[in-house]
C-alpha cells in the first residue's frame, strides 16, 4: 500500500496526497531515459552523416564531439527543468504515470527547486545515492527531494465518481451576489494577469470555496473546480 502524506498549505487548507511509489517513480524515469536515448542517438547519427560526407578533419570531429557533449548535457539536466516548468511538475515520464513533484507546502515548484533537484540528480544521485534515500524516507525522498523541499505524489484520479461528488457538493450550495461576481471577474482577467498573481489568487479562492463547501477531495484542477462552481 502506497503511503499518504498529510499537507497543510500557506492558506491553512490540509490536502492528503498519495506519495508515488519507488517502482512507478523508476518507471518514469525509464520513459525519460528512452526518451533521451532516442534523441542523443538521433543526433549521433546526423553527427556522423557529417563527418563521413564532409570527410571532416581533426578541429571538425572535436567541435561535433563537443557539441554532442552540449547535446548530452541539455538532454541529461535542461529536459527536466524545461519539462518541470511547462509541465508544471512533469516530465513527460511522470505524465504518462500521472505524478508530480510539488512543494512540500503543497505549492507548485518553481525553476529554483527544479534546478536544485536535477543539478543533485545530475551528480551527486548518479552513484546511485538518490536511489537508496528513497527506500530510507518516510517521504519517498531522494537527495534532490531533500535539497529543494519537494517531494513526488500520486495525481488525483478524476473518476466520475469523484466528480459526480464535486458538483453534487457544489449543487447544494448558492452563491451570493458577490461571490459569483468575483468569480466572473477572476476568469475575465486573468488571462491578462502575471502569473504569480492569477496563482495567489487562484488559490485564494480554491482555499474560500474548499472550506466554504467542505470539499475534502483533493482538487487537482483549480479552474475546473472554480469554473464548477459558476455553473
Amino acid at each position: 500500500m502506497n503511503k499518504t502524506i498529510k499537507i497543510v498549505t500557506p492558506d491553512n487548507v490540509e490536502i492528503e496526497y498519495t506519495l508515488a511509489s519507488v517502482g512507478v517513480r523508476a518507471a518514469a524515469a525509464g520513459i525519460d531515459l528512452l526518451i533521451h536515448g532516442t534523441v542523443f542517438l538521433f543526433a549521433a547519427i546526423i553527427a556522423a552523416i557529417v563527418l563521413v560526407v564532409n570527410e571532416a578533419d581533426e578541429d571538425t570531429i572535436l567541435k561535433i564531439i563537443g557539441i554532442m557533449f552540449l547535446i548530452y548535457g541539455v538532454l541529461n539536466y535542461g529536459y527536466y527543468i524545461i519539462c518541470d516548468m511547462l509541465m508544471k511538475g512533469q516530465t513527460i515520464g511522470k505524465k504518462v504515470y500521472k505524478i508530480r513533484i510539488i512543494r512540500d507546502n503543497g505549492e507548485g515548484i518553481t525553476i529554483a527547486h527544479a534546478m536544485i533537484r536535477e543539478f543533485i540528480r545530475a551528480t551527486i544521485d548518479l552513484v546511485g545515492v538518490g536511489f537508496v534515500l528513497i527506500f530510507l524516507s518516510k517521504k519517498n525522498k531522494r537527495l534532490g527531494d531533500m535539497m529543494a523541499s519537494t517531494i513526488v505524489v500520486e495525481e488525483e484520479k478524476r473518476t466520475l465518481a469523484y466528480l459526480d461528488l464535486v458538483y453534487n457538493t457544489l449543487g447544494k450550495y448558492d452563491l451570493s451576489k458577490e461571490e459569483a461576481t468575483l468569480l466572473q471577474d477572476y476568469f475575465s482577467r486573468k488571462d491578462a494577469m502575471e502569473e504569480a498573481s492569477k496563482n495567489r489568487l487562484q488559490k485564494k479562492l480554491v482555499a474560500y470555496f474548499v472550506k466554504k463547501l467542505n470539499v475534502q477531495e483533493h482538487i487537482s484542477d483549480e479552474d475546473v473546480f472554480l469554473k464548477s462552481i459558476l455553473q
